[in-house]
């Protein structure tokens, strides 16, 4: 176990409040000393794990695969847009089948939600830089659209659909539900200075139906080469990651060996936590192949990677984050291109003490189910299509 024993890191807090989230502080990232005007003695309990350990990551647990869903006749997911829990398994937005499936705990279709259309409970297929687009709350799940959210019962059929009415964001990365409505990031970048910055925005879905921009969070600048900045996954750049459970948020830079942890209670704490200074093994041959291939594939379609020496401002160390029902925050270490489909070292870490620990996963959870088990979403290059995996631990 890697047990560190930070000094959580504070930060000033302003008393203005945005009206469409009372209790929820406008949080302003300046750096105060203990016991300077505006700061506080931080409340580690609001976002304690319920748990002393995750039930998903035991001591000196082995995983093994139980079930598996894309490989079987009839079986095909198109364009897998989202995953989220649901009470009785696992709901998946197959936004090239412009459909919601439900599963049981055996990865066995139960329920298909919406069909393609333009109507109420109905989708429409988007080209576009797909994210995470589906959440859900336990009783209702929601799909984000160009239009809107669309919101369906888990287990009965559609409810509403409820007009975004705000500019698209340049990159959604996931959605989740949030004090009542749904918030969502924006990875907003100056194409010209290379600035950069992850902006959280919330959808009331009650009433008023415009999106609010709750935080704003910096990112590093993007590297620059032939007088622009690049952006993307060839040049090794660390690309900004979030997760959420309850009243807590937490946010990496995809670089730095820190969490950030935002409470929405009525102080609206900020927060660091420190992460191991772990480091992605060195790329081999293979890896080196595999990139060189993507970055011919893509100048083939006009897009421009950059150049070999282009060299990135914050290179690529975590790849992945979820939180499980316990609470603790799960983020993996980032793995080469050619690596992807290999075990993947994973800190779990406990979000109150930022004590973490380091096991090792055949994949990274997608979703928690509540037997200790976890489903995986991933992309099979054999079979050219997306898979569901279940593992199940054993100490």
């Amino acid at each position: 176990m890697l047990d560190s024993k930070p000094t959580l890191r504070r930060w000033f807090v302003s008393d203005s409040r945005p009206a469409m989230l009372s209790g929820l502080a406008v949080l302003v990232l300046s750096a105060c000393s203990g016991d300077g005007a505006g700061s506080w003695d931080f409340d580690p309990t609001v976002c304690a794990p319920s748990a002393s350990m995750s039930r998903w990551a035991p001591p000196e647990a082995s995983y093994s695969l139980t079930a598996t869903y894309g490989r079987g006749e009839d079986e095909a997911l198109m364009d897998v847009w989202g995953i989220a829990a649901a009470p009785s398994g696992v709901l998946v937005y197959d936004a090239g089948a412009t459909q919601v499936l439900e599963f049981d705990t055996a990865l066995r279709p139960t329920a298909v939600y919406g069909r393609e259309g333009s109507g109420p409970g109905e989708f429409s297929y988007q080209r576009a830089i797909h994210g995470d687009w589906l959440a859900a709350d336990g009783a209702r799940f929601f799909v984000f659209e160009y239009r809107g959210i669309s919101q369906f019962k888990i287990g009965g059929g559609f409810q509403r659909f409820v007009s975004r009415r705000v500019e698209f964001p340049e990159t959604v990365g996931a959605i989740a539900p949030f004090d009542g409505g749904l918030l969502y990031a924006s990875d907003r970048i100056d194409r010209q200075t290379g600035e950069r910055s992850l902006q959280f925005w919330f959808l009331s879905l009650d009433g008023e139906s415009e999106a609010k921009l709750w935080r704003t969070q910096p990112m590093p600048r993007l590297p620059g080469a032939g007088g622009r900045y690049v952006r993307g996954v060839f040049v090794g750049q660390g690309e900004p990651l979030w997760s959420s459970s309850g009243s807590c948020l937490f946010v990496s830079d995809g670089s730095s060996p820190w969490l950030l942890r935002v409470t929405a209670d009525a102080k609206g704490g900020t927060d660091t936590i420190p992460l191991p200074a772990l480091s992605p093994p060195e790329p081999t041959e293979e890896d080196e192949r595999e990139l060189a291939r993507l970055r011919a594939r893509a100048a083939a379609v006009g897009i421009n990677t950059g150049s070999d020496g282009l060299k990135p401002t914050a290179p690529a160390r975590w790849s992945s984050m979820a939180v499980d029902p316990d609470g603790f925050v799960w983020i993996a270490l980032t793995a080469h291109l050619a690596s992807q489909d290999r075990p993947r070292r994973v800190l779990v870490v406990n979000p109150a003490t930022g004590a973490s620990r380091e096991v090792v996963v055949p994949r990274f959870p997608g979703v928690f189910l509540r037997d200790g088990s976890y489903v995986s979403l991933w992309h099979d290059p054999e079979w050219g299509a997306a898979v569901l995996e279940k593992y199940s631990s054993s100490r």
